[in-house]
């Protein structure tokens, strides 16, 4: 599978996650005490395989690459990466509740709900934007050559940051919270 392949199927991962964010989000409203329960392994994906496995394959790799064939996309590029940024902000902020929410903190539950519901909308966007303008031209730009030594540098990412099996094993994680029924709509 090439890089943009591959950043494409890590979308789909993270869609399902949104999914069972937004499942958790609605039961959290409804004072459910089980929807805590996957909030530690969904908090944990969003900060190891969103942010330092695939996001850091766009921000060090596809889009320097895009940049360097003089990408038409320079604008959206920028945008996406303030984005990138506004989900570790969402993310420290997911986490600093969780204590508050555990205690059943009415503030710390609102804060919560309100977050998640962010993130879900930047980055449903955000994946639209990179799956409809910038890896159709991240096709044409780059050549084989330069997506055959992307995907090295994504594996080798892979294996020296999140290490060796972890994305696979994030991805039983989800199938395991779909089954559970918590991705349920």
């Amino acid at each position: 599978m090439g890089p943009i392949e591959e950043l494409r199927e890590e979308h789909g991962a993270i869609m399902k996650v949104l999914a069972i964010l937004q499942r958790v989000a609605r039961e959290l409203e409804a004072r459910n005490p089980d929807a805590l329960d996957p909030v530690h392994r969904i908090l944990e994906f969003m900060t190891v395989f969103i942010d330092q496995c695939h996001h850091a394959k766009e921000e060090e790799f596809l889009f320097p690459a895009m940049e360097k064939a003089r990408t038409k996309n320079s604008r959206l590029i920028e945008e996406l990466i303030s984005e990138h940024e506004d989900g570790r902000r969402m993310t420290a902020v997911l986490e600093s509740a969780l204590g508050g929410l555990k205690q059943g903190s009415e503030q710390a539950t609102v804060r919560f709900v309100e977050t998640i519901r962010g993130y879900i909308q930047v980055f449903r966007t955000h994946i639209r934007k990179e799956n409809g303008s910038v890896f159709p031209e991240a096709r044409e730009l780059l050549s084989e050559l330069d997506r055959q030594a992307m995907a090295h540098r994504f594996e080798k990412l892979e294996e020296e940051r999140i290490g060796k099996g972890r994305h696979e094993a994030f991805h039983r994680m989800i199938e395991e919270l779909g089954e559970s029924g918590i991705s349920e709509q």
